[in-house]
């Protein structure tokens, strides 16, 4: 029972890791100026809007434009960060600050999307829960940064 489990788990972990793989478009390797979203302008994603930008020019090809219709490709940003309290309390228990990025085209076709999170030891604990939501925000845009590299790179090997 405990081999045939196993088995499933590695059948599904595989196809999980194909399918991840086969959802970046190849047009994401060419994108160079893109428009910034934040999923909620009221919520945690402003924070991490703004600090993309500088991210993107360190870690991709990637500038962002002021406006709409200069830009290849919409990023839409929407991202959780937990309240110090949250972050203390929980933070080795899933209460990490997490962000998810959508690229798509300006007409609206889904190139690629994809997540990130600060990892544990930035975000719980005493040293973690004093973080600002800017450092936190900053955080999560570098990791979103890097990801969106690496989809660029996986883009790019795909054509």
């Amino acid at each position: 029972m405990t081999q045939r489990m196993l088995t499933v788990l590695v059948w599904f972990l595989a196809c999980a890791t194909i399918f991840a793989a086969t959802k970046i478009d190849s047009r994401l390797a060419s994108v160079r100026k893109a428009y910034l979203v934040a999923a909620d302008e009221l919520g945690d994603d402003q924070f991490v809007v703004a600090c993309l930008p500088e991210k993107l020019k360190a870690l991709t090809p990637i500038v962002a434009v002021e406006r709409k219709e200069d830009a290849d490709v919409l990023l839409t940003i929407e991202a959780h960060i937990p309240s110090k309290g949250a972050r203390y309390a929980l933070g080795g228990m899933g209460k990490t600050p997490s962000a998810r990025i959508e690229a798509k085209l300006p007409d609206g076709t889904l190139l690629w999307s994809d997540g990130a999170k600060t990892g544990k030891l930035t975000s719980g604990g005493l040293i973690g829960a004093s973080r600002s939501e800017t450092g936190i925000a900053c955080a999560l845009a570098e990791g979103l940064a890097n990801t969106l590299r690496d989809a660029m790179r996986d883009a790019r090997d795909k054509k």
